[in-house]
């Protein structure tokens, strides 16, 4: 094929153009996309090699084992009046101590990657689909995503099984935003997942084909808003494309997944645009529909996800440096007291030393010489230094590594600290998250916050809609009160009286609790809106909350035949259960 000889991964860019990078489509045997980067992932701080150093140079960041270990050197001296062990074993076991916890929280990290590296994914290989690792992916590699699954690489979106050629993912770790996005497919390779269904003869052959088709993209790099490419497909891939099976959308009954550049006895390429719509991050999730297809374009580090990640950085907590400077404050004060003694033994040495005979000033030891008044200064800082060493308190530093170990435990198995989400599908177990604090360094920081930068209120709350009150025709229904008005009331000081609480009427009916719609009022319950004097309007509103959405219904897991909603966001399914009950 004409196409596999002219093109190459990499192209050098003209000056001021954008790197380029071309991907060979359905490379099952790896011939074109060598110079590639591997799937695998590291997110870990430290490797064999530099664990010990790195991990040492944290430890000595701080001062106060910079001076312990000042300490334990001078211990080894002839003027040091103790022993060394008093120093070293202390300082032995603090820095250990520490150097062990960084060990064991990288190694958690370790663990986390070699999860998700050995995560398994659906590919073609030879035109046969197989399951492989994550970190076994290669550039250029057709894979199957189903529904709930996340995305191993940056793939472009090839073919749904949703007639339309779309697929919802949620970017929540990418960007924070709950609600789904939809994506494109190519229009072109529609017909592809309904043709491996049926066990289509030109889906099975493109499978097949060593590299149907070539992408020309940017290269990687860290804006997950924006990708450019073009994909190349050979004439001769035409009739393959013609011969896959065709949808008629739903919606407005025209075909999808037609090829538009097939012509009949002539080579020529067909040329299809790709954008940011057919491109499906890594770290997303794959939602509301059944099965994608699509070309692996970036792996491993670089992703997008990857390529705005940062190396694990090196925190410190605003106690520690506090310590920080008090210790230096009482090194200055240590300071003070080893060169005031020094000088007064000086001063008692040179007027009072000669006299004393049975000291043996003549012996010139360094520790008591009136004639080496320098040397016995320097002795004597040292000795004091020493001796006063213990002002500071290496206990300290122990009891605060070992309670920090300590909390991390306790976090982790907090049942206060678990976030329990229901389930969208009756009778399923609630989901329950616990707290899983990566780093012990920052303990001590937790519920210090001092100011919130936000950009709007999604980032500070659950993301969670449900029905609660609506206004037809200028009246308003539903019973309770809103937080807003509990905050005005508290502003005013109006206490607000609920209609339920109201002697000799009749309390609102108790109702099973519906995800996304906690309304009660007995003026539209059931269907006693149709004798309101508005039920005109009433219908008209229910009948809108009813059609003008992009829901999803399916069928729950189970026989419970319950029906699921799957919307872009909360608000939509919140007004769709809400139409569901009225």
């Amino acid at each position: 094929m004409k196409l596999q000889k002219k093109l190459s991964f990499t192209r050098r860019p003209r000056p001021g153009e954008t790197p380029k990078s071309v991907i060979h489509v359905n490379d099952h045997l790896g011939e074109f996309n060598k110079k590639t980067t591997s799937n695998y992932v590291s997110t870990t701080k430290y490797n064999v090699i530099s664990f010990l150093p790195k991990a040492l140079y944290e430890q000595f960041r701080r001062v106060a084992n910079l001076y312990f270990t000042i300490v334990a050197v001078l211990s080894t001296t002839a003027m040091s009046p103790i022993s060394p062990i008093t120093t070293i074993a202390p300082l032995t076991f603090v820095i250990g101590l520490s150097v062990l916890k960084e060990g064991y929280e990288d190694y958690q990290r370790y663990k986390a990657d070699k999860f998700v590296n050995n995560s398994l994914v659906t590919v073609s290989r030879d035109g046969v689909w197989t399951k492989i690792r994550w970190q076994e992916l290669r550039v250029g590699e057709l894979v199957q995503v189903f529904r709930d699954e996340s995305f191993p690489a940056d793939v472009v979106f090839l073919s749904s099984t949703i007639p339309e050629g779309n697929c919802y993912v949620e970017t929540a770790n990418l960007d924070g935003e709950t609600n789904l996005k939809i994506k494109r497919s190519v229009e072109e390779l529609q017909g592809l997942c309904q043709g491996m269904r049926e066990e289509n003869v030109s889906a099975r052959t493109l499978l097949q084909q060593q590299v149907f088709a070539a992408i020309e993209c940017d290269a990687p790099d860290k804006d997950i808003y924006r990708y450019n490419g073009k994909m190349l497909i050979t004439a001769g891939m035409s009739p393959l494309l013609d011969a896959l099976p065709k949808f008629v959308s739903e919606r407005d009954g025209s075909v999808c997944g037609s090829f538009s550049g097939s012509t009949s006895g002539k080579a020529r390429k067909t040329e299809v645009e790709l954008g940011r719509d057919n491109l499906l991050l890594r770290g997303s999730n794959l939602r509301n529909t059944e099965t994608i297809l699509g070309v692996v374009v970036y792996t491993g580090h670089d992703t997008k996800i990857m390529k705005n990640a940062t190396n694990p950085p090196s925190k410190r907590s605003s106690i520690e440096r506090q310590i920080d400077g008090i210790i230096f404050a009482m090194f200055g004060l240590l300071a003070l007291m080893c060169g005031s003694g020094a000088i007064l033994n000086s001063i008692w040495t040179n007027e009072a030393g000669p006299k004393m005979y049975y000291l043996a000033p003549d012996a010139k030891d360094y520790d008591f010489d009136p004639d080496g008044l320098p040397i016995q200064a320097l002795a004597n800082v040292i000795t004091s230094f020493i001796l006063y060493g213990y002002l500071i308190p290496i206990s300290l530093y122990v009891s605060i590594e070992m309670v920090k170990v300590a909390q991390v435990v306790i976090m982790k198995r907090d049942k206060k600290m678990c976030h329990v989400e229901e389930s969208d599908v009756p009778g399923e177990d609630p989901v329950k998250t616990y707290a899983n604090p990566r780093t012990s360094n920052l303990n001590e920081e937790l519920g210090q916050v001092d100011v919130v930068l936000s950009d709007k209120t999604g980032t500070l709350t659950r993301n969670v809609m449900e029905f609660f009150k609506c206004s037809i025709a200028g009246t308003i229904y539903g019973r309770g009160f809103t937080e807003i008005q509990l905050a005005n009331a508290r502003k005013n000081g109006s206490p607000l009286v609920d209609e339920d609480d109201v002697p000799g009427r009749p309390r609102a009916e108790p109702r099973a609790k519906v995800k996304g719609f906690n309304f009660h009022d007995k003026r539209l319950a059931r269907d006693k809106w149709r004798s309101n004097a508005s039920w005109k309007q009433q219908e008209d509103f229910f009948r809108l909350l009813a059609i003008c959405h992009t829901v999803i219904p399916e069928e729950a897991k189970g026989d419970t035949g319950e029906i699921k909603y799957q919307a872009e966001s909360p608000d939509e399914q919140s007004f769709v259960a809400a139409a569901r009950e009225f």
